[in-house]
C-alpha cells in the first residue's frame, strides 16, 4: 500500500532505485543459490580455451539449507587424488583415529641358545607405516627375543591382501617411481631404495639405503670436471635385470663439484625386497641366516615371537592426504576389505564397504566409482555434489578434527604450501588436491575470518588443465568465495 501524501512519481524512484542497487550488488557477488559460474571464472576460462561444461563446482556453506553454488554438480568426473578423501574419511570413521597395522613374527621350529632349528616367519599385516626405521627396530626386538641365527628360511607370508585383485600396472611411463609401487600386505619402504651418489677425488662412490643382498650396483659413473649445471640429468640410470637379483646400472660423468645426490627409486620386486633388506640388515646386527627367502603362509603351529604395532592411522591419513601417497590409500582400501570380511583383502570388496558405509551415514554419492581407493586411475569417478555432501558429513563427525588436519594447508603445507602465500587463504583454506593429465581437481573447507566456512568442491576434466590453467581457474574461483561471501 503507498502511504497517503506520497507522489507516485516518488515511490517510483524508490523502488527504480533499490531495484537498481540490488541488481548491482547480485553482479558484484555474482550467483546466490545458483547453477551458474561466477563472471571471474568463466573469464579465465574463456581466456584459456576451456570450455566451462570442463567444470562441476559445489559450493555450501555449513549448515545452510541450500549450496551457494551448484555448476555441474551431478556430472561423473575423474576426481584424481581428490579420492583419497572418500577413503582416508571411511576408514577413519569406520577403523578409528587409534587403529594399527599389526605386522607379525612367527618361529617354526625349535629355538634355544640364540639358535632357531627352522624357519622364521614375517606375517604382514598391511601396514603402509613399516620404513625402514620401524623395520630396524623391529630386528632388533626380535634379537632382544633370542633370535640369533636361523637354521631354515625366511617366510613372507602376503595372505592378508589378495594379491591376485591388485593391479600392478604402473599407470605412466615412470615404472620405477614409488608412487607406482603396488599395495602389499608386507609392505617395507614402499619398496623404495635411496641411491647416494658421493664424487670424491678419483672416484664417485654409490652406495644403497637401505642395503639389500638381492641388490647389485654396476657403478660406470665417472668424476669429471666443469660446471654442475645439468650434470644430475645426463646421468644415465638403467635396471638391468631383476632376476635371481636386481641388477642396477649408473654411467655417465658426474662433476665432483655437483656434490652428493640422491636418487629414489623402486627396483627391486617387493617379495625379493623384503628378503634383501631383512638379511643385510639381520647380518650387520650379528645374525645369520641359512636359508633362502620364499613366499609362503604361516602354519598353524607356529609360534609367535613378536607382534609389532604401525603409526596409528591419524597419523597415516595425514600422510595420505597432505602429501597424496598413493600407495598408503590403496593399502588402506585393501585394509577396510581384510577387516570388515576376515578374508584376504580386495579393492572390490574394500570399494563395498565403502558403500555400505555412505548408506548408513545417509550420504548420497551415486556416481561414486572406485577402484583403487587413490585416485591414481583412468575408472574412478565421483560428482562434485555427492563430494560435497561427504565432506559435510565429516565436518560434524566426532571425528572431525582429526580429518580436517590431515588436509593440506593453503600456504603453510603439503600440496598447498605453496597456494595463497601471504594472502587472506593462507591458513584458511584446508583442501585435498588432485592432479593427473586432463584432470584437476580440489575439494575441501574455507574458513572465513567471520566465522563461516564452506564446502568447496572443484572437479576439472579436459586436455591440457593439468598444464597450470586447472590451477588458475580453481585460484580465481577461491579467491571470488572468500572477497564476496
Amino acid at each position: 500500500m503507498i502511504a497517503a501524501g506520497v507522489p507516485i512519481s516518488r515511490v517510483s524512484s524508490r523502488v527504480s532505485s533499490s531495484l537498481i542497487l540490488g541488481l548491482l550488488l547480485l553482479l558484484r557477488l555474482g550467483p546466490l543459490f545458483a547453477d551458474d559460474l561466477p563472471a571471474p571464472v568463466r573469464n579465465t576460462l574463456s581466456k584459456s580455451g576451456i570450455p566451462a561444461e570442463s567444470l562441476s563446482v559445489y559450493i555450501k556453506q555449513i549448515g545452510a539449507p541450500k549450496p551457494l553454488l551448484a555448476y555441474r554438480g551431478d556430472v561423473s568426473r575423474n576426481p584424481a587424488s581428490v579420492m583419497k578423501v572418500v577413503t582416508t574419511f571411511a576408514a577413519l570413521d569406520i577403523l578409528g583415529p587409534v587403529y594399527q597395522w599389526q605386522t607379525r613374527v612367527y618361529r617354526d621350529g625349535p629355538l634355544a641358545d640364540g639358535r632357531l632349528r627352522g624357519n622364521l616367519i614375517l606375517q604382514g599385516g598391511g601396514d603402509p607405516n613399516l620404513f625402514v626405521e620401524d623395520f630396524w627396530r623391529m630386528l632388533h626386538a626380535l634379537r632382544d627375543r633370542g633370535v640369533v641365527d636361523i637354521d631354515g628360511d625366511l617366510i613372507i607370508d602376503r595372505s592378508y591382501f589378495d594379491g591376485r585383485s591388485i593391479d600392478a600396472q604402473p599407470l605412466d611411463a615412470n615404472r620405477y617411481h614409488a608412487y607406482n609401487t603396488a599395495p602389499d600386505a608386507m609392505l617395507v619402504n614402499f619398496g623404495a631404495t635411496r641411491f647416494v651418489l658421493l664424487p670424491e677425488k678419483n672416484r664417485v662412490r654409490l652406495f644403497a639405503d637401505p642395503p639389500s643382498a638381492t641388490l647389485i650396483i654396476d657403478n660406470r659413473v665417472r668424476p669429471a670436471n666443469g660446471a654442475c649445471r645439468g650434470a644430475r640429468n645426463r646421468l644415465h640410470f638403467e635396471v638391468v635385470s631383476q632376476s635371481p637379483v636386481t641388477t642396477v646400472r649408473f654411467a655417465g660423468k658426474y662433476p665432483w663439484r655437483c656434490g652428493e645426490y640422491t636418487l629414489t627409486r623402486a627396483v627391486i620386486p617387493q617379495e625379493q625386497y623384503v628378503y634383501g633388506v631383512f638379511r643385510a640388515l639381520w647380518e650387520e646386527m650379528g645374525g645369520t641366516l641359512k636359508g633362502r627367502g620364499r613366499i609362503g603362509a604361516t602354519p598353524e603351529h607356529a609360534v609367535l615371537l613378536l607382534d609389532h604395532g604401525s603409526r596409528p592411522l591419524t597419523e597415516t591419513i595425514k600422510s595420505i592426504n597432505k602429501f597424496s601417497n598413493n600407495t598408503m590409500a590403496r593399502q588402506l582400501l585393501l585394509t577396510l576389505a581384510a577387516e570388515h570380511f576376515a578374508r584376504a583383502g580386495t579393492p572390490a570388496a574394500g570399494a563395498a564397504v565403502i558403500a555400505d558405509w555412505l548408506q548408513q551415514r545417509e550420504v548420497s554419492m551415486p556416481l561414486l566409482s572406485i577402484d583403487n581407493g587413490s585416485g591414481l586411475s583412468r575408472k574412478a569417478r565421483l560428482s562434485a555434489r555427492g563430494l560435497g555432501s561427504l565432506l559435510e558429513a565429516a565436518y560434524r563427525s566426532p571425528f572431525s578434527a582429526e580429518f580436517m588436519a590431515s588436509l593440506p594447508l593453503a600456504g603453510i603445507d603439503g600440496t598447498m604450501r605453496k597456494r595463497f602465500v601471504g594472502e587472506p587463504l593462507e591458513g584458511r583454506l584446508r583442501m585435498k588436491t588432485g592432479l593427473l593429465n586432463g584432470v584437476r581437481a580440489g575439494a575441501g573447507y574455507l574458513m572465513k575470518r567471520d566465522g563461516k566456512t564452506y564446502v568447496v568442491v572443484m572437479l576439472q576434466n579436459h586436455p591440457g588443465v593439468h598444464n597450470g590453467v586447472g590451477t588458475q581457474v580453481q585460484n580465481v574461483l577461491l579467491r571470488w568465495l572468500y572477497d564476496n561471501h
